[in-house]
């Protein structure tokens, strides 16, 4: 019987204090809440050496990295968690929206293809290809996915706070086509949505600088120098000072 005890208090004592995979992720999910992405991840680390296959580590990991632009590192967690859920669209869209930002923009559509093969409703999906596309310079594709995106988030007043970014990259693309008319048509409908500059951060309703900026753009395109000179002037007031380059250039 004291054998049986004591092994007993060892089971115990051994087991005391130590913290459960789960218990880590959850620390380190509250680290990565307050910008502690360095912490967060050292938590979600424990919890592999714990559980190696626990997905939802591998995907955190892969989010705080990004966090950290280590875009290499993220790719590496990305891809250990779609070994393990090779169904799982988000990871897919992480991943490719982390080639983007390494500018593999041919790996970033492949992921994202994948994406919307696993999911045809990811409006986000449609979105950052047609980003992509944008930047690989295929500007009809890209309106195509704009096209999808702007039709799905139309659907779901959730997230219409994206309308007014994808009328604005709609915008672009049509301006790079020589279409000014329609581009513009895209940047008042912009306008009137919540805006989000080229790295999606909100600003203010109804007064996105880049968005009157390029509008004016067009408008100076379309022989409308009255009309394209006041949107330069207005966006350089708001912020946008490449603005004033164009004013000396054309409004004088």
């Amino acid at each position: 019987m004291k054998k049986i005890l004591i092994l007993m208090l060892s089971i115990t004592l051994n087991s005391f204090g130590q913290n459960t995979a789960k218990e880590y992720i959850l620390s380190g999910e509250i680290k990565a809440e307050k910008k502690d992405y360095i912490g967060a991840i050292a938590d979600y680390n424990k919890a592999i050496e714990i559980s190696p296959e626990f997905l939802r580590a591998y995907l955190n990991k892969g989010i705080a990295k990004t966090n950290i632009k280590d875009y290499e590192g993220a790719i590496v967690d990305y891809n250990k968690a779609i070994e393990i859920a090779p169904g799982y669209s988000t990871l897919y869209l992480n991943r490719g929206d982390v080639k983007a930002e390494l500018k593999d923009y041919i790996g970033a559509i492949a992921d994202y293809n994948k994406t919307i093969e696993i999911k045809n409703t990811n409006a986000e999906a449609y979105l950052s290809r047609g980003l992509a596309k944008t930047n690989l310079g295929d500007y009809r594709g890209a309106i195509d996915d704009y096209n999808i995106t702007i039709a799905d988030y139309r659907k779901d007043i959730y997230s219409s706070q994206f309308l007014g970014y994808t009328y604005y990259s709609r915008g672009i693309a049509k301006a790079k086509l020589k279409d000014y008319r329609g581009a513009i048509a895209d940047y008042n409908e912009a306008i009137d949505f919540d805006q989000y500059s080229e790295n999606r951060s909100v600003v203010t309703r109804g007064s996105s600088p880049e968005v009157i900026y390029y509008r004016g753009i067009a408008k100076l395109y379309l022989n409308d120098k009255n009309g394209g000179c006041l949107d330069l002037s207005k966006a350089g007031e708001l912020g946008y000072y490449m603005a004033y380059e164009k004013i000396k250039q054309f409004c004088n």
